[in-house]
């Protein structure tokens, strides 16, 4: 018995670019006859791989929160155990937690492309079948309004790396100015130190 084919859709089963008028061809032959079975292995292997995107942000972002977690506790035990020598120290650390962000807000990023790119296509191949499940479930979700609206977790986890920049980039001054801890600690050093020395 012969497998049950699809006729061909090559007109809608094409990715308009952002930046060009050339569509993105997704089926490598549009003008042959579709397998079926063929076709919903490798929409599977499409979903799945989606959701491993998905794993791997956030993994990401588990080990950022640890990782930003232990540098900040880190920090309080520093200036309590090393005080006024852990100044430049705790700055470079802070610079590199800026630097740390940075690169944590652009996995995230990459990720969220990544996916993004992933169902557009599975949305293509949904043309094919009898129910077309995730396009109709994003457009049903981009209708909720008010307080049920959808909000993308990639984009408050960016919201928050990009405060945990600005925080560590606050920390890194505050550490280095005059007004810091240290920067008390050293004026009233010097102080202490002419006072003695004076007759």
């Amino acid at each position: 018995m012969e497998e049950s084919r699809a006729p061909s859709e090559p007109e809608s089963l094409v990715i308009e670019r952002d930046t060009s008028t050339s569509p993105i061809q997704v089926w490598s032959r549009p003008d042959q006859e579709v397998d079926m079975a063929l076709l919903l292995e490798q929409y599977k292997m499409a979903v799945d791989s989606s959701l491993r995107v998905t794993e791997w942000r956030y993994r990401a972002n588990q080990f950022g929160l640890a990782a930003v977690g232990g540098m900040l506790a880190a920090f309080g035990w520093v200036v309590k155990a090393a005080g006024e020598s852990a100044r430049w120290p705790l700055v470079a650390a802070c610079i590199f937690g800026v630097v740390f962000a940075l690169y944590w807000l652009q996995t995230i990023r990459s990720h969220r492309q990544l996916n993004s790119a992933k169902f557009k296509i599975i949305h293509q191949i949904e043309v094919r079948f009898p129910v077309r499940f995730f396009a109709a479930e994003w457009e049903l979700v981009k209708l909720s309004t008010g307080t049920a609206r959808y909000r993308s977790f990639s984009r408050l986890d960016e919201a928050l790396v990009i405060i945990i920049c600005l925080l560590f980039g606050v920390l890194a001054m505050y550490f280095g100015s005059a007004d810091s801890w240290f920067g008390r600690n050293d004026v009233g050093g010097r102080a202490g130190v002419s006072s003695a020395t004076e007759p």
